[in-house]
């Protein structure tokens, strides 16, 4: 059998299980642990490090981003995101048929990065709802369900003359790590600038003072300062001052405006196509590196989900208000 039909009978075995995930498997979805350490959510407040504090560069007019500070070649990076669905309508497209859904839960997502010089391992630790979150599936409630059967695996990517894709070791091969990696490949140079691995290839200039009030209107390529994958819109950004994010120190931003996003991936390997519309929120830059280390958007949104690169039931479509939250408890370790 061919590497290629394996992976595609691995595709399906692995479609297969995400449809039809049983009870058990959800509790062990659900009930990951967070918080242990080296995992802790690394929320905006508190103090400033000391020894960060004092890379901080002022002026009279107020803070710059800096812009010459050499980015670490190795980083660790544990990131927490929350998303809360608020009567969020869901049509899904399959071989099954079509069956639409309200979400009214909360979805938590942590995922481990640690990148090395031409090396990026990720582990999935966390993606699920909430214990005792439901959703109505035609009028009546039902237990919401974890989608990803990937939760507490990991998968290591290197870096080859063709470009990003899985590390594979000398033993038997492991079909679920070649499908998953499949998913993810082309994507990962967007991956390493959303984990805080490599800096956003559009930045602050290093020659603006920042006071409370200043504010930017972001479009074209510029959007990139928020989204790192194919992204247009209009979104206007107002600083508010300075404020730490697990001891970094962050410019903070109020955020509002409207963007859409195409080919965005989750860690699991679904894509989607998102137009957002932000009614209020705030990110959290940080004033060293060219790095978002905190977001915390409240939302209106449409969204088309597919597992895969290419677009192929089931198909998700999502519609309504939503609330992100993302924390990167980020560390140089150099």
């Amino acid at each position: 059998m061919s590497m290629m039909r394996r992976i595609g009978v691995a595709w399906i075995a692995l479609l297969a299980v995400m449809a039809h995930s049983g009870c058990d498997q959800a509790k062990s979805l659900v009930g990951g642990k967070s918080g242990t350490p080296g995992r802790t959510v690394a929320l905006p407040g508190g103090k400033i490090s000391p020894e960060l504090e004092s890379q901080i560069e002022r002026d009279g007019e107020g803070v710059r981003f800096r812009r010459d500070l050499v980015f670490p070649s190795s980083v660790s990076s544990w990131i927490q995101m929350t998303v809360d669905y608020d009567d969020v309508k869901v049509v899904e497209s399959s071989a099954f048929g079509r069956e639409v859904r309200t979400l009214r839960h909360r979805k938590v997502t942590e995922v481990l990065y640690r990148k090395r010089p031409g090396q990026l391992e990720m582990t999935l630790e966390r993606m699920g709802v909430q214990q005792g979150a439901e959703e109505v599936v035609d009028g009546e409630a039902a237990s919401a369900q974890p989608r990803s059967p990937l939760v507490g695996k990991g998968i290591e990517f290197a870096l080859y003359e063709k470009g990003w894709g899985l590390r594979r070791g000398a033993g038997p091969i492991e079909f679920e790590k070649e499908v998953w990696a499949d998913t993810l490949e082309d994507r990962v140079p967007q991956i390493l600038i959303s984990c805080g691995a490599h800096p956003r290839v559009q930045w602050f200039s290093s020659r603006r003072s920042w006071k409370p009030g200043d504010r930017i209107t972001l479009t074209g390529s510029n959007l990139k300062i928020l989204d790192p994958f194919d992204v247009s819109g209009r979104v206007v950004l107002v600083f508010e001052g300075v404020e730490s994010v697990g001891g970094h120190p962050c410019g903070v931003f109020s955020v509002s405006g409207e963007y859409e996003t195409r080919g965005k991936v989750s860690p699991d390997g679904w894509r989607s196509n998102v137009e957002v519309s932000v009614t209020s929120g705030k990110i959290w830059a940080s004033l060293l590196h060219p790095v978002v280390l905190a977001e915390d958007l409240d939302t209106i949104l449409s969204e088309v989900s597919w597992q895969g690169k290419k677009k192929a039931e089931p198909i998700r479509k999502y519609q309504g208000r939503v609330k992100v939250k993302t924390s990167l408890n980020w560390q140089p370790e150099e």
